[in-house]
């Protein structure tokens, strides 16, 4: 007995210690993932013993192509399941909001959110699981492209976007690339996150609004905010009649202007954020038009 028990203290002992050190950390590690599945299939219903068996594998492939852990992907479906998402559309889109919340340095759950709030508020839902996983994808791309283009970062441009321009740009037949291109000139600005999306919102609901109200004096003033077909105009076309009927007035001026056509002192100071970012606006909406593999490459 003596011999055996001066073998366990040697070489062969660390190693058995070692092993069982190992059973011990991938017990409590799948004890975790575990509940983590646990509660996030909570929220939801109808999910069979076979559709659990493929969260839980996309969940595991998630931790091998990203920083986090299963654990963390399975926690981040919960989002997901809380948006409405059902089980397929939950396992298509895991893996892009990973990819997003790495790109972005943030957590599956903020990530989650940022990216599902946003689909939803530009109208870009689908009960499709794969279009419902493109418009996603979209939507993380736009927004990881948009940081190589502009002051700010990831979280800035998601925050501005769901602070109110995304739904506004539903109303207005508005495309993410288009309303995301006019918070990078926030950005260049100096007005980030949620106060550069405020400031979107007032400038795109008082265009319309005053447009409508005040027809006269917008065409008096040479600003057409409606094409001939009553749609709403690239905000970077409306911005440079903007400028160059005010750009180039005093302060008192152009905020006298302004005011003739019907806008308040909030609008009139969001607007001239803009002043001179028209063409930046334009060229950057085109350049996130192609950000399609974005947040892939980065």
């Amino acid at each position: 007995m003596a011999i055996a028990s001066n073998s366990m203290s040697g070489p062969i002992g660390i190693i058995v210690a070692a092993v069982a050190a190992l059973a011990s950390m991938s017990v409590v590690s799948y004890s975790r993932f575990n509940k983590a599945m646990t509660e996030s299939l909570a929220i939801t219903t109808s999910v069979s013993e076979e559709m659990r068996k493929q969260l839980e594998e996309t969940a595991r492939s998630v931790s091998k192509t990203t920083t986090f852990s299963a654990t963390e992907a399975a926690q981040g479906y919960y989002a997901l399941f809380s948006a409405g998402m059902n089980a397929q559309q939950a396992m298509n889109s895991i893996g892009v909001v990973a990819k997003f919340a790495q790109a972005g340095m943030m957590g599956m759950d903020e990530a989650s959110r940022y990216l599902v709030t946003a689909k939803q508020s530009l109208g870009l839902a689908s009960d499709d699981a794969s279009e419902s996983q493109s418009n996603l994808t979209r939507v993380a791309d736009v927004l990881v492209a948009v940081n190589n283009l502009a002051i700010g970062n990831v979280k800035n441009f998601a925050d501005a976007l769901v602070n109110g321009p995304a739904a506004a740009a539903r109303v207005t037949g508005k495309s993410i690339e288009e309303v995301t291109a006019v918070i990078a000139a926030y950005a260049m600005a100096g007005q980030h996150g949620a106060t550069a999306g405020t400031q979107l919102s007032i400038v795109m609901r008082d265009l319309e609004t005053k447009a409508r109200k005040n027809p006269q004096a917008f065409k008096d003033a040479g600003v057409a905010v409606y094409d001939a077909s009553g749609e709403m105009r690239h905000l970077g076309l409306i911005m440079k009649d903007l400028e160059d009927k005010f750009g180039g007035l005093s302060d008192s001026e152009r905020a006298t202007g302004l005011a003739t056509l019907g806008f308040t002192d909030r609008s009139r100071k969001a607007m001239i954020q803009l002043f001179g970012f028209s063409q930046m606006i334009l060229d950057t909406d085109l350049a996130l038009q192609d950000a399609a593999g974005t947040m892939e490459s980065v």
